[in-house]
């Protein structure tokens, strides 16, 4: 009996292990995403955490958060490469698994997006990446 309840506890163990979803299916790509965006977004909490708090105070900017729009544009970029370095092959391997793209604006903004950014922060992402994009292209 007390075999039996050991099997039985290690089983359903193993199985809490496995719970990946089957690959390439919608429920994959999202768990996959999150697995990876997850870890991300531990690492850069505390720079995060800044941002949305930066963001709040554009909806009224005073002449201070104005003169402080510069160096937290360079944040943002900062984190951006760093995600694009970082989290970017990660998804593409994930996704090249499947044979789909994956761009990195989208996945960018769905993260911050998912983080709790304001809709002003998701606006600049297209204009980072594009300027990213010249600047690569420029190397």
């Amino acid at each position: 009996m007390r075999i039996s309840i050991i099997g039985l506890a290690a089983l359903m163990l193993s199985g809490c292990a496995t719970l990946e979803p089957e690959p390439c299916t919608a429920e994959w790509v999202e768990w996959k995403t999150s697995q990876i965006t997850d870890d991300f977004s531990r690492q850069y909490r505390s720079e995060l955490r800044d941002m949305q708090q930066f963001a709040r105070k554009l909806e009224n900017p005073t002449p201070l958060v104005m003169l402080e729009i510069g160096a937290r544009l360079e944040e943002f970029r900062a984190i951006a490469t760093d995600f694009s370095n970082d989290v970017i092959p990660q998804l593409h391997g994930a996704v090249e698994r499947c044979g789909a793209p994956t761009e990195f604006a989208t996945a960018f903004s769905s993260f911050l997006q998912e983080q709790g950014m304001p809709e002003t922060v998701l606006i600049w992402i297209d204009e980072i990446v594009v300027g990213m994009e010249l600047l690569s292209q420029e190397s």
